[in-house]
């Protein structure tokens, strides 16, 4: 993504994911609920595996090409519903992500 000079070398996405759900205390097998919690999150995919993706809700540059992410997610592959390309990745050196 790039935006006012600002280049992101990691590609923003929306994944949509079934969740597991937990019951609290003691329940009735019969009580058990059938319904599935769905979920949505978008976040700049910073790493994927055969397994996993993850996602990263904050970057953070530094000069010598390092890269650092907050608020991050791994949603497992088998999990994901939909994923979406919101914006594409940059290819472009650290160096290039500081505004001029």
């Amino acid at each position: 993504m790039v935006n006012n000079g600002l280049a992101v070398p990691y590609p923003l996405v929306c994944v949509w994911w079934v969740d597991s759900v937990q019951v609290r205390g003691w329940c009735e097998i019969a009580e058990l609920p059938d319904s599935e919690m769905r979920c949505v999150s978008t976040g700049y995919l910073v790493k994927e595996t055969d397994d996993a993706v993850w996602l990263a809700g904050h970057l953070a540059f530094h000069e010598d090409d390092r890269h650092d992410v907050q608020g991050t997610m791994k949603i497992p592959k088998c999990a994901i519903t939909e994923r979406r390309l919101i914006e594409p990745a940059q290819e472009v050196p650290a160096a290039d992500c500081f505004p001029r």
